[in-house]
């Protein structure tokens, strides 16, 4: 009975006409299970989309010290300003990256040490999305060598997604590096021509830079003794 069986299937597919249809069938199979496939991953991720999605956190940023360095700071210098200081720090972002972007290096000559200037210089133009935007800054590292003095900014931007979805906004954390030279008074001035008494507005010497010495006011010339030594990008995250 088996080979009668054998012989009959060998027989239908030796035939020509035969094996065209069972060709013809497979390949009608092969096509109905590639359309299946397509519809149901179409449905998997059309019903993907339509879920609620989970919010993910921002990327993780340097912890948060303004307070604490302020605190310490000032034990030393009682000018000091963590409002000025932060208010310096995100101007001299704005005015490095439009320098950068510009060509225009000069414009930011006085804001930045010399080492800085030499690497902005070698480093040629850069293009930033209009559309960023500053979120926050804060004092994230303090420290002291020596006579020199160090702070590091930690500043957050935004950009905006293009579709409006906000699960597509892109938040990007940077590091503006402070110094400063504490025993170097003459520092204070650089880039000044004149400095005058706020309140009297009597010129005022190099060396009477914290007291007025026609009115006795103290002086203030708030972060112009900072440097900005360097600048990077830390992280990068959609939220």
């Amino acid at each position: 009975m088996n080979d009668i069986i054998l012989f009959s299937i060998g027989e239908f597919f030796f035939d020509p006409g035969n094996r065209k249809i069972v060709t013809s069938c497979l390949m009608g199979i092969i096509t109905v299970a590639l359309v299946l496939g397509t519809v149901i991953t179409l449905i998997i991720s059309y019903r993907k989309n339509r879920l609620p999605q989970p919010t993910p956190q921002k990327a993780p940023l340097p912890k948060n010290i303004t307070e604490a360095a302020s605190f310490e700071i000032r034990q030393k210098d009682p000018e000091f300003s963590n409002v000025d200081v932060l208010s310096f720090a995100e101007k001299s972002f704005k005015d490095i990256r439009n320098a950068e972007s510009s060509g225009r290096l000069s414009e930011i000559r006085n804001i930045v040490s010399e080492d800085y200037y030499t690497v902005l210089s070698s480093a040629g133009t850069k293009r930033y999305n209009p559309k960023e935007k500053l979120t926050q800054s804060f004092v994230s590292e303090h420290k002291t060598e020596g006579s020199r003095e160090y702070l590091d900014i930690c500043i957050e931007t935004l950009i905006p997604s293009d579709t409006g979805d906000a699960r597509d906004d892109r938040f990007l954390g940077y590091i503006l590096k402070l110094s400063r030279d504490m025993n170097d008074k003459t520092h204070y001035l650089r880039g000044i021509t004149t400095l005058n008494c706020k309140s009297c507005y009597g010129i005022l010497d190099k060396d009477e830079l914290r007291r007025c010495p026609y009115c006795g006011s103290r002086v203030s010339v708030g972060t112009s003794m900072w440097d900005v030594c360097d600048m990077y990008r830390i992280s990068e995250r959609q939220i």
